[in-house]
């Protein structure tokens, strides 16, 4: 069984990334010392970061509006705060997962300097290009956006200006989920 099997199994909600992106993700975060996501939903690609051997993971999200407030139609329930916290136990990931509940701007944190960064919060292109901004201005390595198809035009635009953005190439393109690599970065696959 693959983590993700194990995930999609067992998580209290889902997680919104296909396999064929948690392969992709999984590959990228094996070997990081830090990950950060914005988005956090049910907490699925925060627990397949921590199971996959990222050794410090912070998703960041102020849980409330968008899906909080509507409802996952996937599994017809809204998530959580509380939700959350009971899936990273359920994995036991709560020793390297941190779940900060607020906007991703302010960052938080504008010291960090993460291994790989997940963009999956705001979809809006104010929001996503925030995120873009934020994240290709202190990751390391890698930058991951997701959901970049036709339903989410503002991820798209956002893509399209990454493409161009100094020191950062398009590396690869698995369902939705777009993989970024700075230019001197590592490759684990």
């Amino acid at each position: 069984m693959t983590i993700y099997d194990d995930i999609t199994e067992k998580i209290d909600g889902r997680i919104g990334v296909s396999d064929s992106e948690a392969k992709l993700i999984e590959s990228i975060v094996k070997d990081s010392a830090t990950h950060i996501e914005t988005g956090c939903l049910w907490g699925g690609t925060a627990i397949l970061a921590a199971l996959a051997g990222a050794k410090y993971v912070t998703t960041i999200d102020p849980m409330k509006g968008g899906w909080w407030e509507t409802g996952d139609p996937a599994v017809g329930k809204k998530p959580t705060p509380q939700i959350v916290t009971e899936n990273l136990k359920r994995f036991g990931v709560t020793y390297s997962v941190q779940v900060i509940m607020q906007p991703s701007w302010p960052f938080p944190f504008p010291e960090a300097n993460p291994d790989s960064f997940f963009i999956d919060g705001d979809h809006s292109f104010q929001g996503c290009f925030t995120d873009w901004v934020i994240a290709s201005s202190i990751t390391r390595h890698y930058v991951m956006l997701h959901d970049c198809d036709d339903r989410h035009p503002g991820v798209q635009r956002v893509v399209d200006i990454a493409r161009h953005t100094p020191g950062w190439a398009l590396d690869r393109q698995s369902g939705s989920l777009v993989l970024f690599v700075r230019g001197d970065a590592w490759h684990p696959f």
